[in-house]
């Protein structure tokens, strides 16, 4: 989600309410923290909602905020490259706790390179396409680097150079 959030004082106030009443994920130690990335999370969501022009209720909210946590610990928990960001918040109010299933899906394509999945949030909108394209692109730039050595291999030698290889 780009831009701005504009919601009202009061909106804002009610979430730092919620977050402080209703927030599961606290663990005692880093209570503020927590509290701080819940409230940006439930901020976005709401501002999300705004947009869309469907207005989250008082009595909702503090359901909403529970969820948020939850979800937002789940995907801290599952990409934990990702954590230092604020556009984990973004990314969970926009997807929800889907961190553990980016992994089982993509753990094993990424199990030398995990910054990929602290990249996740910054593509928010399409998490699984972009770690599609980051798995098929790791193959090419693997399968280029290797013609190249190949081509300045020919090169020295005199010899012609070889043909390009087929990306597959």
């Amino acid at each position: 989600m780009r831009g701005g959030t504009f919601l009202e004082p009061e909106q804002e106030a009610a979430i730092r309410v919620a977050v402080a009443k209703d927030n599961p994920a606290r663990s005692g130690k880093d209570d503020g923290q927590m509290d701080g990335a819940v409230f940006r999370t439930a901020r976005s969501f709401e501002e999300m909602c705004r947009r869309q022009h469907v207005e989250v209720s008082e009595s909702m909210r503090p359901l909403v905020v529970g969820l948020l946590a939850s979800e937002l610990l789940v995907n801290r928990e599952a990409l934990p490259e990702a954590s230092r960001d604020n556009g984990l918040e973004n990314f969970t109010a926009l997807q929800g706790g889907i961190g553990p299933e980016l992994v089982k899906e993509f753990g094993e394509r990424f199990k030398d390179s995990r910054s990929y999945f602290g990249e996740v949030p910054h593509h928010a909108a399409t998490p699984r396409e972009y770690l599609q394209k980051m798995a098929t692109r790791g193959k090419y730039e693997k399968k280029a680097s290797c013609w190249t050595a190949e081509v300045r291999r020919h090169r020295r030698n005199g010899e012609e150079k070889p043909q390009t290889p087929s990306v597959k």
